[in-house]
């Protein structure tokens, strides 16, 4: 029996569209992690993975999952692949931390949003103890001078 019509399907399936939908491209709060010229790579070895997972279980555990826990794995392979692609320091921290702030961002600083503007010039993860930094280097647009802030990561 040919698995390519079963595969064609499940590539075809909301559940996978929509998730790769969601996650290569921005939209409301989202901004998408992966750098645009791996996306079609992405989503090739992305949905291979989750194909060739899919066909290690069986007729019973298919079922016994629901769409989110198919949707969460794909999740996870897409971001896992998408480690595996990526080159830089900073793509990887986007991918890591897909709602933190990147390179380019610009902040208004001050009360009420009434300071001034500073871009991010650089971003690292930083270890103190047990606890970890997102550490944001920022350069106000009007002094040049650079500022940091740090935000603490989950544990």
């Amino acid at each position: 029996m040919n698995p390519q019509p079963e595969k064609n399907k499940l590539s075809s399936s909301a559940l996978v569209q929509e998730t790769f939908r969601h996650w290569l491209s921005d939209h409301d709060q989202v901004r998408c992690p992966f750098p645009m010229e791996i996306h079609q790579v992405l989503r090739k070895k992305t949905f291979d993975k989750f194909y060739e997972w899919i066909d290690t279980l069986d007729q019973k555990g298919k079922e016994e999952m629901g769409d989110d826990f198919f949707r969460e794995k794909l999740e996870e392979l897409l971001f896992e692949t998408g480690l595996e692609l990526v080159e830089s320091e900073d793509e990887k921290l986007s991918i890591y931390f897909p709602f933190l702030m990147r390179v380019g961002d610009q902040v208004q600083s001050g009360d009420n949003g009434a300071g001034e503007i500073s871009k991010v010039i650089s971003r690292r993860i930083e270890k103190e103890g047990d606890i970890k930094f997102f550490t944001v280097i920022l350069e106000n647009q009007k002094t040049k001078r650079s500022w940091e802030s740090k935000f603490e990561l989950p544990a």
